[in-house]
């Protein structure tokens, strides 16, 4: 009770401070570079949430320069997301590496710092970031956040096999999990690589069998596949 009463106090200061420094600041322009996602946590989202519903506004670099001081690390995530939102994305890299090389256990520094190195077509580097995002011990949103993108880099590395083989393998993590069949088939499917994708739905469809549960809408993905494919039905086991 007296955790829950602590962190109401810190939230609404914190959306206190947000909202001051907004009127002090004059900040312009529309804000969607604060969209929360798994890179950001628990209070720090109070004041992140205070700016998006301002729907008026963007944080400017020299803003979040003076929120890193005051936030730390957080601080200075936001301060990298803000560079890169504004295309300044060898100074948003720059920050990224600063934090990855003081935190090498902070897994959304490299998540970050991945993401941007994809966007620079920097793959090498992007493959080597979500490596070392995997060994920092990810949960489980991060995890399939960084077995997305780190196979996405491999594709275009050309490292096919390999990087079909890693959606299987989060898949396998979960077997049955609607959500995650769905977003690896779509991957799967975008990459035309249906030889890979009718094998995670006949997976998916002994998981679902084996818990007794429909298969009406994973045999249409089935039949769907064998004719993108062009390969002769064999049934469904």
């Amino acid at each position: 009770m007296l955790r829950a009463i602590l962190l109401h106090g810190f939230l609404g200061l914190t959306c206190s401070h947000a909202e001051s420094l907004l009127e002090n600041s004059k900040i312009r322009a529309y804000l969607d570079a604060l969209k929360i996602d798994a890179t950001l946590d628990g209070p720090f989202e109070g004041l992140l949430s205070s700016y998006r519903e301002a729907q008026k506004s963007s944080l400017l670099p020299s803003d979040t320069e003076q929120l890193a001081q005051a936030w730390g690390v957080q601080g200075k995530l936001l301060h990298a997301r803000v560079l890169a939102h504004q295309a300044r994305r060898d100074d948003a890299h720059a920050v990224l590496l600063n934090i990855c090389r003081n935190n090498p256990g902070m897994v959304k520094a490299w998540l970050l710092k991945a993401r941007l190195e994809t966007e620079l077509k920097w793959l090498k580097e992007a493959y080597s970031s979500y490596n070392n995002a995997l060994k920092s011990g990810p949960n489980g949103k991060q995890l399939q956040s960084i077995i997305l993108g780190r196979a996405d880099v491999l594709r275009a590395l050309g490292k096919t096999d390999e990087a079909s083989k890693s959606l299987l393998m989060l898949y396998l993590r979960t077997p049955g999990d609607a959500q995650h069949y769905s977003m690896i088939l779509k991957h799967l499917e975008r990459w035309h690589d249906y030889t890979n994708a009718l094998r995670l739905v006949k997976g998916h469809m002994s998981a679902l069998t084996q818990r007794g549960t429909d298969l009406g809408r994973v045999r249409m993905d089935h039949f769907r596949l064998l004719l993108l494919s062009d390969q002769p039905e064999q049934g469904c086991q």
